[in-house]
């Protein structure tokens, strides 16, 4: 299956009057924060009720709506599939345009949209078909009876309302236990790829028995169907011996879970001795910068301490002249001043001149004296500094060798975390291609009997399989495995002891439900479930809208039930953030309290910041008047 995905590109509310409401986002992490009541639920609500909420569920009025008379919303599925959808805030049908635009375009052909799914020309089947996810079926009850994958039953596990966000029940179902049977069908479907068309109801097979040749023409075509399917996977099927290949499929499923447990395991240790290297190298680094910095400075100041000696060498010779010429004048036997020709009796003449006299031959005596005492501290230093900068490069080069050393583990690394992962992708492939021929397998083995159950007694309706509504053993295993992934990354829980219970179809954490916490707890392991899911599917080339919206999963900060519930103090909304900001590939739009959001990720100019301010910053969704 070709597994296509969509992101939200905008969603704007326009009015005949009023200045348009507006908000824009990209690929990847999205944020939109700020206190309550500034528009970040209106927003989810908006995007809700654009992607094909129905006349019963009409938009959340507001009073800023006033005034407005129609929402776009526009979507993207690859970088030449760009729409813009358009729909009256009474609700009703939508119109379609290429291309995203800001503003109803006036002037551009549109096509029109129904609401209602079932309709060939709804919004629902526009959108399944560029997501390859048209004329799908999910199981319905225990009767086999299915019903149409719709966007609208599927769209809770894309978008997830604050309300929605703290439930108790499983992320998985909508708190209708008559639907639980569709929504386990639709876990399960996007688990392996597989839905429910194959499944023949007790319906139909009840308006089969009509003779036994009838029924027995129609479970042949049901089985040459199924192994048809299989057959495209590469497989010949034996009915003689299915029992056996079923046995077969199941020891290799075995060997598979094993294989790839293994394989993650050498993957993640690999990952994280490369992660431990590259820490080291970052390490180095920092130290070498230390390291030539204070060698320059040292450099740089040697070079002027040189030049400072120069100049105490060349005033100490300057001052030895004068008082050695001084006192050499000073001892001629001559009545007149050598310097002024007159007597030294001659006061008044004399006491101008700038001669050599004995008061200027002990002033240079003296300097000598200080310039000497200043040459000795200065050469200390010199010597020191230069003692220092024959040890700076020592130490430089050889934190240039386990520069080079670091370097050379992580060109060794690499290959090693390439080729993991490729065995690792290629196990789970097969797993999945096996759960796939397994399914097929047990369908046909299904048929096989009520074909037999049809012969011996003509009217006996077919066996209910109680199992079938049992999630892929492998399958549930791997999105544990990544939802504890997520909860350990986020420092959210120490251990990762996580697993999915098939009755209640939650997550187990730590040997205690999910369920039985807090409404904080339940908020941030919802989110990782919710994200998990669509990891899940990224890795192993399963369907997926491709795009997730969280309202308020870090609420264990903003609103905790107790202190228990509480992650005040705590560093996991900076790691929740550090991991989805990693994650390109698809779109994360999260909307939270400012208080939940980490100062690093408040100044980032791409996120969205309401400051419920008139003067400071954007006040709301919604322009103020």
């Amino acid at each position: 299956m070709d597994n296509r995905s969509m992101i939200i590109r905008h969603l704007c509310f326009t009015g005949p009057s009023k200045q348009t409401a507006l908000i824009q986002f990209n690929a990847g992490l999205n944020i939109v924060y700020g206190p309550s009541n500034t528009g970040k639920s209106a927003i989810v609500d908006a995007v809700d009720f654009m992607l094909g909420r129905t006349v019963k569920n009409k938009l959340n009025y507001l009073p800023q709506h006033d005034g407005y008379d129609r929402i776009l919303l526009g979507i993207q599925f690859s970088p030449d599939e760009k729409f813009t959808l358009s729909r009256s805030l009474s609700g009703g049908i939508f119109q379609c345009f290429r291309g995203l635009h800001l503003e109803y375009p006036q002037n551009l052909e549109s096509v029109e949209l129904n609401v209602v799914s079932s309709s060939s020309s709804s919004l629902s089947q526009f959108i399944l078909k560029k997501l390859n996810l048209l004329d799908l079926k999910l199981r319905k009850n225990a009767k086999n009876v299915t019903v149409n994958l719709t966007l609208r039953n599927i769209i809770s596990y894309f978008i997830i309302a604050e309300t929605e966000i703290q439930k108790k029940d499983t992320p998985f179902r909508n708190g209708h236990r008559t639907e639980n049977t569709t929504y386990d069908s639709l876990l399960k479907f996007f688990l392996t790829g597989v839905d429910d068309s194959a499944l023949i109801s007790d319906e139909e097979v009840n308006k089969a028995i009509i003779s036994e040749s009838v029924q027995k023409q129609l479970y042949d075509e049901l089985i040459l169907e199924q192994i048809q399917k299989i057959k495209s996977l590469g497989k010949n099927v034996n009915i003689d011996k299915l029992d056996n290949s079923l046995e077969e499929l199941r020891d290799l499923q075995q060997k598979l879970l094993v294989s790839i447990e293994l394989d993650q395991n050498k993957l993640e240790d690999t990952q994280n001795n490369y992660a431990l290297a590259l820490q080291s190298k970052n390490k180095i680094i920092k130290s070498r910068y230390y390291l030539e910095t204070r060698h320059n400075e040292i450099t740089e100041m040697l070079e002027r301490f040189y030049l400072l000696r120069n100049h105490y060498s060349s005033d100490v010779s300057r001052l030895n002249n004068i008082e050695e010429a001084g006192s050499l004048i000073l001892e001629l036997p001559s009545k007149f001043c050598t310097q002024c020709g007159t007597t030294f009796g001659e006061h008044k003449e004399h006491m101008s001149c700038d001669g050599i006299n004995e008061e200027i031959v002990l002033a240079a005596a003296t300097e000598i004296k200080t310039l000497e005492i200043l040459s000795k501290e200065l050469h200390k230093t010199i010597s020191v500094l230069e003692d220092e900068k024959i040890e700076s490069s020592v130490e430089i080069n050889e934190i240039n060798k386990l520069y080079k050393e670091n370097e050379i583990n992580l060109q060794n690394i690499k290959p090693f975390i390439s080729e993991y992962k490729k065995s690792y992708i290629n196990s789970v492939n097969k797993s999945a291609k096996n759960d796939k021929e397994i399914y097929s397998l047990t369908n046909i083995s299904d048929l096989q009997a009520k074909k037999i159950a049809t012969e011996k007694i003509e009217t006996k309706k077919p066996k209910k399989d109680k199992n079938n509504h049992n999630l892929p053993i492998n399958s549930a295993h791997e999105l544990s495995k990544i939802v504890g992934d997520f909860l350990f990354k986020w420092e959210f829980i120490t251990e990762k002891n996580v697993h999915l219970d098939n009755e209640t179809v939650d997550f187990v954490i730590n040997g205690k439900p999910r369920q039985s916490n807090g409404k904080g707890y339940r908020a941030i392991t919802h989110s990782a479930t919710t994200l998990a899911l669509m990891k899940y599917c990224e890795e192993n080339n399963r369907p997926h809208l491709g795009f997730v919206i969280l309202d308020s999963p870090l609420l264990a900060y903003e609103e905790p039930e107790d202190e228990n519930d509480s992650l005040e103090g705590t560093n996991v909304n900076k790691k929740f953030f550090d991991n989805l900001d990693t994650w390109t590939s698809r779109q994360v739009i999260i909307f939270e309290n400012k208080k939940s959001v980490p100062l690093m990720y408040q100044n980032i100019k791409e996120n969205t910041h309401f400051t419920k301010s008139q003067t400071d910053g954007r006040f709301g969704f919604f322009p103020m008047k």
